[in-house]
């Protein structure tokens, strides 16, 4: 899809998806999980920004 191809547009899909699900673990909707920690936000943006910097350094 064209859309993916800004390294952005992957970076902001790779950190809404798994942020959205624990959000909903927060409030108790059990979605990709059912326990909610707080550090898996940091480890997000730890991840995905790995991942842009790799994906802009190789391709």
């Amino acid at each position: 899809m064209p859309v993916f191809r800004r390294w952005e547009i992957k970076l902001l899909v790779a950190f809404q998806l798994p942020a959205f699900a624990e959000t909903c673990q927060d409030a108790g909707i059990p979605l990709l999980g059912a326990t909610f920690d707080p550090l898996d936000y940091f480890m997000y943006g730890i991840g995905t920004a790995s991942a842009a910097f790799f994906d802009t350094l190789v391709f």
